[in-house]
């Protein structure tokens, strides 16, 4: 036991030096907190480092200020990182300058970060720069501003990007002061973050050197405020690289001054942006030096806008290349104002294409363009002005085309030109045009030209005057027209003139037509000619027109024009296209003038047209020489005309010719005039064309002579308009010819008048059927008395309804009982109800059965009180049915009994309802159970009081369910008590929610026992309200369940508290999930005990939310697993732990999953280090960046290691920075390859330098790449070596040239041949100084021919010696011309034979003399041969004497051997010599 135990703090404190310099571990450790605090500064001197390190933390926050001040540098140095991080930020603070300055790294890294703040300035003043430099992230970002400008320059210089990332924008903005910013080396300044960047202050801004401006990224540009921006002078602006300036943003861009504007170079002008071009204001677009213009390229030139290119000025525009121009959008240059259009020159004007020019708006060409660019433009681009374009030309730039120019005028373009342009044209110029163009000319324009310009137009161009226009030529060009001009005119041009035109040619025009031209008029011109021009051409002319032609001459023109002689010379074939108008014009001289043969050559239509008096006029020779189609082309009015002497003239066939048109326009006495013998020749349509009046003056005789055929053929109209007297004169034989119809046609005065009784017995069956009702109604009674027998029987069911009551009166007994039973059948309820009783007696068995229920329902009570027994008996059931009400209540209880009561089932609603109280007694309960549904509903409430008890039993269930709910209102207490439980359960839904409370209480207790679903389901809210918590609690759960979602929010608090929990178990989802807060809330918790899991799965949001937590922590595991996503996610935090405790862990990994991300951030720490592997698995991505960073902590490594890649992946920096070393060094290769470059950027030197080989060989190359250079730094040797080829490969020259020469002997040959040759070229010299011989061996040729020798292999023997000859072949000329001469010499024999031909030429001429004896001797004949002349005299006498061989010089060529000089000669061997001459 430790002595101390025990001890006061005041006999601590009294222990000597030596006493305490005594104690041993287990003393120390021993000390409580009070002790320690008692000890005196001396006594702190005295305990020894190794017994100081044992003191735990609470032990070292024990020490007292005092106390602190007392622990010496040596005791300072020896306490553990945990006892400095234990250390208080008071205790921190009595540190002398000198304490500081002997804590390592890694103590200084140990240092609460909080604590940071206590350091004085002199403190901090005194960390050294590598001190500085190993502060963490969290340390530097602790510092106060106050503090970080507190810092020396050399310790703001040391500071590393990932401290100076980590800084915030205060201590940037405001503990950084201008001098400490400026210290910042390029790289450091680029580790600024952007929000850094953009919290900079304006002097900070102003003190910023040309090279940290250089150095800045494209992010730290992009974060520049305007403001800022403004603040950079046009120097700061001109040092920018182009890139930076191309990195500005749209808003950034604008924010440039003029002035700055200005400072742009033309490299950097030529790397802005298409974006920023759009963005540029117009004064920094007037702004651009001329000078710089050529620089911009046409994508960048694309990007002004209208207005950046409406504010360029003449200076700016005159800058722009042909090319530029050429590029210019249609946009652009309509922008363009006239006045920058006129000052194009004529190189820029010329180079402007073909759709430039066509989307200038005539403004700008009117008045933008001068007449020396008019005149320069080439044929190709004025063609491709629009034909606005050109009709906005001011008459000046007309003048100022070319003929060459205005021969090019496309037809569209001269189309456009106006009367004052053409009017402007040159002469020469219009001359020029061709018959295209001519012919493309507007009427309009035709039409304006005067008499010079028309005159001047050669044949040629009025040959390619179309026919728009000529039409357009007014009569007065028209009639100026010289000879040989209408001469040459075609006949489609003749064709083409207007009426008008026409009309207005002279009479030589006229007269000298030709026949071609005359027979080109068309059908518009014809007409137009005058009556004199026609009499003015010649016959010629005339007879050489066509028939269509002809047919175009007016009826003036024929009349006033032609003359005897033109129309005696028109053939039979021109006469017949005459119009039946023209010929109607012909007078009556020039009808006489036609021969008999043209008269013959009348067509039908010429006939029709000729007047009545024209008919009338023809002698009749003429009338005898027309053909039956000529008669019948008499028109009606025209044969009206004809004479009675002209009518009995015709002959028998043209009799048969007349039309029906002409029989109808007959006159009364024409047709007197027809003879009889002519009429049997009429035909059918002929006598069917005569008219009623023509019919009623038919005489007999000819009546008479009428055959079978012809008066079969008679009308119903024509037989209608007869006389009484006429159908009278109708023997029997010719009115049976009468067909059906014409029976039918007969009117009811030729039937009562007409008919006499023998003609009417004479009639056939099929006639008399074919009588109208109307004409049955007409027969008189006589008429019927004498044919009773024979017609009545005939009749049919229509014409027997037709019969009135005084003809039906007259039908006897046996007559009537002889009908048919579909005549019966046919009477009518009126007829019926006429017939008297003894008909009705007489009436048989079938035909009873016949009638009708209309016909029964017409019955009196006196005619069906004369049915007999049978008769009755014979009655259907439908016949029954027809009864009415009334004849129903005329019935007697004993006649009702005899008919209907043993077929009461047949009874209808509205009978049942009729039955008087004295029937219903009458009925028995065999006959009660035989009512129908319908019927039961139909008895009236007093019909139903009329019951007795035994016929409330008698009914049956389904006539119990079939009572209205009116009925069973009206049910008394007594009559439901009554009720066996059949019955009650046969009350249908609608039925039993009608119950009155009282009526409810009539019920017992078996009766409630057995309520149906349907039943309970239909129950009111006033129904349910009288339920006792009794009756409640006495429900089977089906009846339970039957009570639907609506009934159940009526339950009142008792009558829930009364469900019982095997109830409860039995609520369905709906019903679960339709209770109300308040009522789950009076759910005790053996209630919620019984909810099954798919009830909890039922349950709603919003009753999930209004859970207490009481409740759901008596949740089993069972229903917290079966909790949905939805439900879960709805939880309130709360309600999370109640059911997920860090004891007792209930959801599933599924269930985990689902959980919002702000739930998972609200699990504690402890939870979180609990989760198990498959928990940990099924956090998403989401939820995994939601873990706070105490949560991450909390994780252990073990669980760590269980992150997918993708979940490592989704880890953020700030998660990622709170990752302990241990969890680092656990990481897998899939989770390391995953991470992003952000998540590495997070993870501090230090972790990463705790990665394994085989985790730096699950790198990514990118990941490589984007590695810092403190992570990088952290590479041992073996990690250098573990590095696969791919990851070498990826390597950055950056990175690479961190290596120190030492490190570079670490690679492999496999590593070393993995080196790209980009890598190679970027090596330092002495990175490749310091390979080994394995690996320069090991180098490939394209390696080799990366870097040039003479730079990088080092001069010792052992570099060269170690090229193999495969490296050495692989050597570039440039190569071999770089190496040194001591290079040269150390090549060894094997690698000089390798040299090529042409690496052995490249050698220089002070390289030469460098080869050693042996070297020359190992050259081939083909090499020495391969040297050149100047090669050869540097060889010194020593190399000729010892080096060459006899059989290299024996090789030589003759120019070779020339160029030795005397010297080299002179000192060549005899054997040499002869060799030479060999």
């Amino acid at each position: 036991m430790s002595i101390v135990i025990g001890m006061s703090p005041a006999q601590i404190s009294a222990l000597s030096t030596t006493q305490i310099r005594d104690f041993v571990a287990g003393d120390i450790r021993a000390l409580t907190t009070d002790q320690v605090a008692a000890l005196t500064s001396e006594q702190i001197d005295s305990i020894e480092n190794r017994d100081l390190v044992i003191l735990n933390t609470a032990q070292v926050q024990a020490l007292t200020l005092y106390n602190n001040r007392g622990l010496l540098a040596t005791q300072v140095k020896a306490l553990t990182p945990i006892q400095l991080r234990a250390l208080t930020g008071d205790q921190l603070a009595t540190f002398e300058t000198a304490d500081l300055q002997v804590l390592s790294v890694t103590q200084l890294k140990a240092i609460d970060a909080g604590d940071m703040t206590y350091l004085s300035a002199e403190q901090l003043g005194a960390l050294s720069t590598t001190q500085i430099k190993a502060l963490t992230t969290a340390q530097i970002a602790a510092l106060l501003p106050q503090q970080i400008s507190q810092l020396g320059t050399a310790q703001v210089a040391a500071l590393t990007n990932a401290q100076l990332a980590k800084m915030t924008t205060a201590q940037i903005s405001e503990g950084l002061s201008p001098e400490q910013l400026q210290v910042l080396t390029s790289a450091q300044f680029t580790g600024l973050t952007s929000n850094q960047i953009a919290n900079l202050t304006d002097s900070q801004i102003n003190a910023l050197t040309s090279s940290q401006l250089r150095a800045m990224t494209a992010a730290q540009i992009r974060a520049l405020t305007t403001a800022q921006l403004a603040l950079l002078e046009t120097g700061d602006i001109a040092a920018m690289t182009s890139n930076q300036i191309s990195t500005l943003s749209t808003t950034q861009f604008p924010a440039l001054s003029q002035e700055q504007i200005a400072a742009l170079s033309s490299t950097q002008i030529k790397g802005l942006t298409a974006a920023q071009i759009r963005m540029m204001t117009t004064d920094q677009t007037a702004a651009i030096e001329a000078a710089d213009i050529p620089a911009l390229s046409t994508l960048q030139l694309a990007a002004f806008t209208s207005s950046n290119i409406a504010a360029l000025s003449g200076s700016q525009l005159a800058a722009l290349t042909t090319t530029q121009i050429r590029n210019l959008t249609s946009t652009q240059l309509q922008a363009m104002s006239p006045q920058q259009l006129g000052g194009l020159s004529i190189t820029q004007t010329v180079s402007l294409t073909g759709t430039q020019l066509s989307r200038l708006t005539m403004t700008q060409i009117a008045e933008g363009f001068t007449t020396d660019q008019i005149r320069s433009l080439t044929n190709t681009q004025l063609s491709s002005l629009t034909q606005a374009q050109v009709a906005g030309m001011t008459t000046d730039q007309i003048a100022a085309l070319t003929s060459a120019q205005v021969k090019g005028l496309s037809a569209a373009q001269l189309k456009g030109l106006t009367s004052e342009q053409l009017q402007a044209m040159e002469t020469e110029d219009f001359a020029a045009l061709s018959s295209n163009q001519i012919g493309a000319l507007t009427t309009s324009q035709i039409s304006q030209l005067s008499a010079e310009r028309l005159a001047g137009l050669s044949t040629s161009q009025v040959k390619g005057l179309n026919n728009a226009q000529l039409k357009a030529l007014s009569t007065d060009q028209l009639i100026q027209m010289e000879t040989a001009d209408f001469a040459a005119l075609t006949t489609a041009q003749i064709a083409a003139f207007t009426p008008t035109q026409i009309a207005a040619l002279t009479d030589e025009q006229i007269m000298n037509l030709t026949t071609a031209q005359v027979r080109a008029l068309s059908s518009l011109q014809i007409p137009a000619l005058a009556a004199a021009q026609i009499a003015l051409l010649p016959t010629a002319g005339i007879t050489a027109m066509s028939n269509f032609q002809l047919g175009r001459l007016t009826a003036e023109q024929i009349a006033d024009g032609l003359t005897t002689s033109q129309l005696h010379a028109l053939t039979s074939s021109q006469l017949a296209s005459f119009t039946p108008g023209q010929l109607a014009s012909l007078t009556t001289v020039q009808l006489a003038a036609l021969s008999s043969t043209q008269t013959r050559a009348f067509t039908i239509n010429q006939i029709k047209a000729l007047t009545s008096e024209q008919i009338g006029a023809l002698a009749t020779e003429d009338m005898a020489a027309f053909s039956t189609a000529q008669i019948a082309a008499i028109s009606s009015g025209q044969i009206s005309g004809l004479t009675t002497t002209q009518i009995a003239g015709l002959s028998t066939n043209q009799i048969k010719s007349l039309t029906t048109a002409q029989i109808r326009a007959l006159s009364l006495e024409q047709i007197a005039g027809i003879e009889t013998i002519d009429i049997p020749v009429l035909s059918t349509s002929q006598l069917a064309a005569v008219t009623t009046a023509q019919i009623g003056g038919l005489t007999s005789d000819q009546l008479g002579a009428l055959t079978t055929s012809q008066l079969k053929a008679l009308t119903n109209v024509q037989l209608a308009a007869m006389s009484p007297e006429q159908i009278a004169s109708f023997s029997n034989e010719r009115l049976a010819l009468l067909t059906t119809g014409q029976i039918a046609a007969l009117t009811t005065s030729q039937i009562a008048a007409g008919l006499t009784t023998e003609q009417l017995n004479a009639l056939s069956a099929t006639q008399i059927a074919a009588l109208t009702t109307s004409q049955i109604n007409a027969l008189t009674t006589d008429q019927l008395i004498n044919t009773a027998s024979s017609l009545l029987p005939k009749l049919s069911t229509a014409q027997i309804k037709s019969l009135t009551s005084e003809q039906l009166a007259t039908v006897g007994s046996e007559i009537l009982a002889g009908l048919s039973t579909s005549q019966i059948a046919a009477l009518t309820t009126e007829q019926i109800s006429l017939l008297a009783s003894s008909q009705i007696q007489a009436l048989t068995t079938s035909q009873i059965q016949a009638l009708t229920n209309a016909q029964i329902g017409a019955l009196s009570t006196d005619q069906l009180a004369a049915l007999e027994t049978d008769d009755a008996a014979a009655l259907t059931n439908q016949q029954l049915a027809a009864f009415t009400t009334g004849q129903i209540a005329g019935l007697s209880a004993e006649k009702m009994s005899q008919i209907f009561f043993d077929r009461i089932e047949s009874l209808t609603s509205n009978q049942i309802a009729a039955l008087s109280n004295t029937h219903i007694a009458a009925i028995n309960t065999d006959q009660l159970q035989s009512l129908t549904s319908t019927q039961i509903k139909a008895l009236s409430t007093e019909q139903l009081n009329a019951f007795g008890s035994e016929d409330w039993a008698a009914l049956t269930a389904s006539q119990i369910a079939a009572m209205t709910t009116e009925q069973v209102s009206y049910l008394s207490g007594s009559q439901l008590t009554g009720f066996s439980t059949d019955q009650i359960q046969a009350l249908s839904a609608e039925q039993f929610e009608l119950l009155t409370t009282d009526q409810l209480g009539a019920l017992e207790a078996e009766d409630w026992a057995i309520l149906t679903e349907e039943q309970l389901g239909a129950m009111t809210s006033t129904q349910i309200a009288t339920l006792s918590t009794d009756r409640i609690a006495g429900f089977t759960t089906g009846q339970i369940q039957a009570f639907s979602d609506e009934q159940l929010a009526m339950f009142s608090d008792g009558q829930i508290t009364a469900i019982t929990p095997e109830q409860t178990g039995a609520l369905t989802t709906a019903q679960i999930r339709s209770l109300s807060n308040e009522q789950l809330a009076l759910f005790d918790q053996s209630d919620f005990a019984a909810l099954s899991e798919q009830q909890i799965e039922a349950l709603g949001i919003d009753q999930i939310i209004n859970l207490n937590t009481e409740r759901l922590a008596g949740f089993s595991s069972q229903q917290v697993q079966s909790l949905t996503y939805d439900q879960l996610r709805a939880m309130s935090n709360e309600q999370l732990t109640t059911i997920e405790t860090l004891e007792n862990p209930q959801l599933l990994p599924s269930q985990i999953a689902a959980l919002t991300t702000a739930q998972i951030a609200g699990l504690t720490t402890s939870q979180i280090a609990a989760f198990s592997e498959e928990r940990i698995e099924a956090l998403t991505t989401a939820q995994i960046k939601a873990l706070t960073t105490d949560q991450i902590a909390a994780l252990t490594s073990g669980q760590i290691q269980q992150l997918s890649s993708a979940q490592f992946r989704a880890l953020t920096t700030a998660q990622i920075g709170v990752l302990e070393a241990s969890d680092f060094a656990g990481l897998n290769g899939s989770q390391i390859a995953g991470l992003t470059t952000s998540q590495f950027a997070a993870i501090s030197a230090e972790n990463f330098a705790l990665f394994s080989t085989t985790q730096i060989q699950s790198l990514t190359g990118e990941q490589l790449q984007h590695l810092s250079g403190s992570q990088f730094a952290t590479f041992d040797n073996a990690d250098l070596s573990a590095l696969t080829s791919g990851q070498i490969a990826a390597l950055t020259t950056s990175q690479i040239a961190t290596l120190s020469p030492e490190r570079m002997t670490v690679f492999s040959t496999t590593q070393i041949q993995s080196f790209t040759t980009e890598q190679i070229y970027h090596m330092a010299n002495d990175q490749l100084m310091a390979m080994t011989a394995e690996q320069i061996q090991a180098l490939t040729p394209e390696q080799v021919k990366a870097r040039i020798l003479v730079r990088t292999i080092n001069i010792e023997n052992s570099y060269v010696d170690s090229l193999t000859t495969e490296q050495v072949a692989a050597l570039t000329t440039e190569q071999i011309a770089g190496l040194t001469t001591n290079q040269v010499a150390q090549f060894s024999t094997a690698q000089i034979q390798a040299l090529t031909t042409a690496q052995l030429a490249a050698l220089s001429v002070g390289q030469i003399p460098a080869l050693t004896a042996p070297q020359l001797n190992s050259l081939t004949t083909a090499q020495i041969t391969g040297l050149s002349t100047a090669q050869l005299i540097t060889l010194t006498t020593s190399q000729i004497q010892a080096g060459l061989t006899t059989d290299q010089l024996a090789a030589l060529t003759t120019s070779q051997i020339a160029a030795f000089t005397p010297t080299q000669i002179e000192v060549m061997s005899a054997a040499q010599i002869l060799a030479l001459m060999i």
